[in-house]
């Protein structure tokens, strides 16, 4: 006789109900310890922002210790050196509990931006002018010009390596550029430092570099801000 075929049963629906449910539960729980760990490096990220903060508000209180000017802003230095500490452990946190996002990211640059130019050149540029007794007009001016284009150049640095990170995050791999301005030149850095991304460059008043002609627009800007109609004869 032959025998019968047994049949296997799924199990009820209830049972894979909740195991599914079981399961969301799970993926639930990761995700909330995941959203909680990414503030480990935005925490951090934080800190390096206040010791920018913090060694600004410190170089200020030179003009009350004239007695310990150097003191002061020795400290002020040590505070931005601190800040490097936060830095580094920033990126380390956001790769280890693997934390990365595009928000860290902007954080990251927006605090290296005032702790390491802003908060220097500001500690520069109140040191020349605690100093001005020794020095002279034109020394002073060009400390503050230096000061002027670190500040512009590590903002430029970091607005060229924001726009890298965001294409490598939207998987794009070529690019047509165009800019204005400000905009030009973050396309002609971007240009110089990732050659082979760059399909198309569209520049509007862009310069690649600066001459006497430069200054004396600035010239011009200042006696137009001082006197609007001698801006006419200039």
């Amino acid at each position: 006789m032959r025998k019968k075929r047994q049949v296997h049963h799924r199990a009820p629906v209830l049972s894979n109900w909740k195991t599914w449910l079981a399961t969301r539960r799970k993926q639930q729980k990761r995700r909330t310890i995941k959203q909680r760990l990414r503030w480990v490096p935005n925490t951090l990220t934080l800190c390096n922002s206040w010791c920018g903060f913090a060694a600004i508000l410190w170089t200020l209180t030179v003009y009350e210790r004239d007695q310990n000017v150097y003191e002061v802003l020795s400290i002020s230095a040590l505070i931005i050196l601190g800040a490097m500490i936060f830095d580094v452990l920033d990126g380390f946190a956001a790769r280890m509990l693997d934390a990365q996002s595009m928000h860290g990211l902007q954080m990251d640059s927006l605090a290296d931006m005032v702790t390491f130019g802003v908060a220097p050149a500001v500690l520069m540029a109140i040191l020349t002018h605690v100093l001005r007794d020794s020095q002279t007009a034109m020394q002073m001016f060009t400390t503050y010009l230096l000061c002027a284009v670190y500040l512009g150049g590590a903002a430029l640095r970091l607005a060229t390596y924001n726009v890298h990170a965001l294409l490598e995050h939207l998987g794009i791999d070529r690019l047509c550029i165009a800019g204005i301005s400000y905009g030009s030149e973050i396309g002609l850095e971007y240009a110089i430092e990732h050659p082979g991304q760059v399909e198309r460059l569209l520049l509007f008043n862009a310069t690649a570099a600066t001459g006497p002609w430069l200054n004396d627009i600035g010239k011009a800007w200042n006696l137009a801000s001082a006197d609007p109609m001698q801006y006419y004869y200039t």
